[in-house]
């Protein structure tokens, strides 16, 4: 072998070697896991008991396929086959609602003695009733409230959804309510639910028939709990069981996260709680009660636990309305059922409020000419004077009365005004306030209301005027006045107190719709972005008081003073209402609990990121106006992967 020759041998030998290690080298592909499974016998494992009833028990199982803890679900009873039936039904029924607030049902299937069993999530929390025994409502009752109704929330969504799909519950009680440590809700035990006939053109219509999976429910037996079993349960003459059943339970359910009680007390006695039920025998929950429960809310709670089912909610998204306005701040159209149908009857007399201000201006213009044509008469007789004077004073109380007649209604416009505008225009509601007080000073309702407007503009000594004109059993039962006179001490009603002033009187305050007006208010004054945002971030706290504690909250200025916001990894954030009156361009809430959007429509955002959120779905998002670009992660709304662009916004996956 020549030197050249060796040259290249010596270079090349290394790769030969590697070649020959390659072809010789045996497959050590690793098929431990796979060989672990494929030996198994029996997949599910018994560890232990959890519940049982009167037709299946439910017990702790590991499932060695997939290496997790599940509920496993088996019958007591299997030589009947109604039982079997009616079993298998409930495992069907449930598997069909796929919803993060509704037990998803993991397998089915006979065991070795060809009895069915099927497979669930194995919760680890309370029921809802453990989970409400824990509230101390004296001392916490505003958070104690808006933390329960995030729960009631949750379970109405869940419930909406299986209506949205055909399906109603008909045994929604705090036992079937499961609530999680990381703020998970599940709602269990559909062993009675039924397939509303009219929802064929759904996907669980077109899976399971009405006229089988609905057997299970008519056998003559009344079925459901005592307290949230609707009257059309107990006698059918009442109506038909529809989504209406499921809103007076929830009604029910509310009730009991308000006042802890069950609806019907009846002492355990089975008769005398159905009789109840078909007389419609339920006291208010603040009745019941020696802490205060929230007028708007007890309200809501009895409109769904009516007696007829035309005078409940119509749907459960109405009743979640009605909640989430005030878990907002704002007032619910329950709690003004009363004074609503006053209204409509004045409405009807004078067809409508211009009508109103004209017939009062001619009233005024009639009693003034009566004056004049009285006062001429008065110079040529005494008698026709005197009878000038008595038309004068019955013309002058007609004036009065009609006053009267308006001013409830000037507070309910002022109401409106303050709660439901998306400007806050407080000259308009001062304006609004003196004129009904103008209309009837007897009218305490009225004052209060326009003392709460001067606090509310921070003109604390006019505030304090007002309010002590007020009897003092009303003036003793609110903190405004004594507020008022000490802040009145500190500055004038021209000045604004400082930011910081502003938050720690809030704090005092402790008042959650109040807090949000006064918000407002000093947002609209502040000349200074940083102020505002002060504010801002101090409601934003408030409103989510799970996740304050740890919250992080980035904040940058762009030009003309709107915001870029990043909330994103603040798990437990749940309500944007704090942030809804800034300028907000770029938002930011991945990975997040926020799930009610209501409150962006008042930004005037182009760019929103809900990556990995728990937003429900996209269309009302793609509503919103202005917004450009909407950014989601790869892996959710995957049903949307073909689709770049919504309602004219981009949909861009990161």
């Amino acid at each position: 072998m020549n030197e050249e020759n060796q040259d290249l041998y010596k270079n090349f030998k290394p790769l030969g070697n590697h070649f020959q290690a390659a072809f010789e080298e045996k497959s050590s592909k690793d098929t431990l896991f796979y060989d672990e499974i494929s030996n198994l016998h029996d997949r599910y494992q018994k560890e232990s008991l959890i519940d049982h009833g009167g037709m299946k028990q439910v017990s702790s199982y590991s499932d060695r396929f997939t290496m997790r803890e599940v509920a496993f679900a088996e019958l007591l009873d299997s030589d009947n086959p109604s039982n079997i039936d009616r079993f298998i039904r409930e495992a069907r029924l449930t598997a069909s609602l796929q919803h993060p607030s509704i037990m998803p049902i993991y397998d089915m299937g006979l065991n070795d003695d060809g009895e069915p069993f099927f497979t669930m999530k194995l919760f680890q929390g309370l029921r809802l009733d453990e989970w409400r025994e824990k509230i101390n409502t004296r001392e916490a009752q505003e958070e104690s409230f808006q933390e329960a109704l995030q729960i009631f929330v949750k379970v109405c969504q869940a419930i909406s959804y299986a209506h949205a799909n055909g399906v109603i519950h008909l045994d929604l009680k705090p036992e079937n309510i499961g609530v999680g440590a990381y703020g998970e809700v599940l709602v269990f035990d559909w062993g009675i639910a039924k397939i509303i006939d009219d929802f064929e053109d759904l996907p669980t219509a077109s899976l399971l028939d009405p006229q089988v999976y609905n057997d299970a429910t008519l056998n003559g037996v009344v079925k459901g709990s005592p307290g949230y079993l609707a009257p059309e349960q107990i006698d059918s003459k009442f109506g038909t069981k529809d989504e209406r059943t499921d809103v007076y339970a929830l009604g029910g359910i509310l009730y009991y996260i308000l006042s802890g009680l069950k609806p019907i007390k009846s002492n355990d006695d089975l008769m005398e709680s159905l009789n109840k039920t078909i007389n419609g025998e339920i006291i208010s929950p603040s009745k019941r009660v020696d802490f205060s429960i929230p007028e708007s809310l007890d309200a809501v709670a009895m409109k769904a636990l009516s007696l007829k089912q035309e005078d409940r909610y119509e749907s459960v998204d109405d009743l979640l309305s009605e909640v989430n306005l005030w878990l907002n701040g704002f007032a619910t159209h329950a709690e003004n059922a009363s004074f609503s149908r006053s209204l409509m009857l004045l409405m009807k007399r004078h067809k409508d409020v211009t009508f109103i201000l004209s017939l009062m201006t001619i009233i005024v213009i009639y009693g003034i000419s009566q004056i004049i044509i009285s006062e001429r008469r008065a110079v040529k007789n005494e008698q026709e004077a005197i009878a000038a004077l008595e038309l004068y004073k019955n013309e002058k109380e007609q004036t009065k009365q009609l006053g009267k007649e308006v001013a409830p209604y000037m507070v309910n416009d002022l109401l409106k005004e303050l709660s439901e505008s998306s400007t806050y225009d407080f000259d308009k509601a001062l304006r609004i306030a003196q004129t009904t007080v103008a209309r009837d000073p007897d009218f305490h309702e009225a004052r209060l209301v326009l003392g709460r407007t001067y606090f509310i503009r921070q003109e604390f000594k006019l505030a304090a005027e007002e309010l002590s004109l007020l009897p003092p059993s009303l003036r003793q039962n609110t903190k405004l006045y004594e507020l008022a006179k000490k802040y009145s001490r500190s500055k004038n009603d021209e000045d604004l107190l400082e930011t910081k002033e502003l938050l720690n009187l809030m704090n005092e305050l402790k008042h959650m719709q109040m807090s949000f007006l006064m918000a407002g208010f000093a947002e609209q004054k502040a000349t200074s972005v940083k102020d505002k945002i002060s504010i801002a971030e101090y409601m934003l706290k408030v409103t989510n008081k799970l996740a304050a504690p740890n919250m992080n909250l980035k904040i940058k200025v762009l030009n003309d003073d709107v915001l870029d916001i990043d909330l994103s990894d603040n798990l437990k954030l749940s309500s944007l209402s704090g942030i809804r009156n800034l300028k907000v361009k770029k938002l930011n809430i991945s990975n997040t609990s926020i799930k009610i959007t209501l409150d962006l429509s008042r930004m005037p955002l182009e760019t929103l990121i809900i990556k990995n959120s728990k937003v429900p779905e996209l269309q009302s998002l793609t509503k919103l106006k202005g917004l450009k670009n909407l950014i989601i992660s790869k892996k959710d709304y995957s049903d949307l992967s073909k689709r770049n662009k919504i309602n004219g916004v981009n949909i861009i996956r990161e």
